[in-house]
């Protein structure tokens, strides 16, 4: 009897194990054991994703469009200039790893509690996303909601509806597409090394013209025409030449839309060994601080200078001010207080 009960317990515990490995098991592969999820575009990567040519992003904030220029991505709102490629990209294929875990309503009345109510209707805090090829077809088209409350750290889930199906989901993936035309641009400006610098000149209006150089590239920088008895800050000094170096922008606008006086403005000439020249004029305005660049030299590096200004002239950029403060300093800026001052 005792053998027969034994022999019973061990057929049942052996069932749970299978059970449960089975179940861990559709957890572990996504079989369909235990895992009705699917995909917000099965085919993506497949066969949609190489056909994306435009993006259009419309949310509270605005509306975003991305345009394909052979295989450059521009932002429509920033006229046409060139947008973060690989940003754009990740956020295409961002798309195909979105799963629909759980349906949830399809009643109209309380899609805007999920944050799925249409754009074009009052108060919409959706986000509407749609990827089209180059005819204009879409390729996909839906509303990204608010996101769904979670107890404790975990993989972030949202809500979305397709659009025209008032079916809502709850979804997974990393798709959380920045909503302002500035975050997509292609923020590298120009790079001009430090080494390649001779010498660098500050003209603020009004004030004495700053002029830091050196004789040779394996030499520090100093500053020129020090008044008598003073002394330069040797590190700011040295950091003016860094200046075009990775120099980075966070907005764009067009000259001619800008509409700046550009007559009374701080002037800084960078000047290479090799006769590169680039002029940058510098304004503060209630953007930030914009700038102007320009570049001009002949000989070996004419065609470099073709290039910038190519792609420089036609913009005004906006420019981090903790990044135009480190050459654009003034000459009291450069020097050492006077000990009376320092005593202060």
């Amino acid at each position: 009897m005792q053998q027969r009960t034994f022999i019973g317990l061990a057929g049942v515990t052996l069932a749970v194990v299978v059970v449960t490995a089975l179940t861990l098991g559709g957890y572990r592969t996504g079989t369909a054991v235990v895992s009705t999820s699917e995909s917000l575009e099965p085919d993506w990567v497949d066969s949609k994703l190489t056909l994306a040519a435009a993006v259009r992003l419309d949310s509270p904030a605005g509306e975003l469009n991305l345009q394909l220029d052979g295989d450059q991505w521009r932002v429509v709102e920033r006229h046409g200039y060139p947008a973060d490629n690989g940003k754009v990209w990740q956020m295409l294929e961002q798309i195909g790893d979105v799963e629909l875990l759980e349906p949830k309503t399809d009643n109209p009345a309380l899609h805007q509690r999920l944050g799925l109510r249409d754009r074009s209707e009052p108060d919409a805090a959706s986000v509407e996303i749609m990827i089209a090829d180059a005819a204009e077809q879409p390729l996909t088209h839906f509303l990204l909601g608010n996101d769904r409350p979670m107890a404790g750290r975990g993989e972030r889930h949202y809500y979305l509806r397709r659009i025209d199906d008032n079916q809502t989901w709850v979804a997974s993936g990393d798709l959380n597409p920045d909503r302002l035309a500035s975050a997509w641009l292609d923020r590298a400006l120009i790079d001009i090394k430090q080494s390649r610098m001779r010498e660098v000149t500050i003209q603020h209006p009004g004030k004495p013209l700053v002029r830091v150089s050196r004789q040779s590239a394996d030499e520090a920088f100093t500053l020129q025409d020090i008044p008598a008895g003073r002394t330069a800050k040797t590190t700011e000094v040295t950091a003016i030449a860094y200046g075009l170096q990775e120099l980075r922008l966070t907005d764009v606008n067009q000259v001619d839309k800008a509409e700046l006086n550009w007559d009374k403005v701080i002037v800084v000439n960078f000047i290479a060994f090799d006769g590169l020249q680039v002029r940058v004029q510098l304004q503060a305005k209630d953007l930030g601080i914009v700038a102007r660049l320009t570049a001009s030299g002949e000989g070996d590096v004419k065609a470099e200078v073709d290039r910038l200004n190519a792609r420089l002239s036609p913009w005004v950029f906006v420019i981090p001010n903790h990044t135009v403060s480190t050459f654009s300093r003034d000459l009291d800026e450069l020097l050492e207080p006077l000990p009376d001052e320092a005593a202060e």
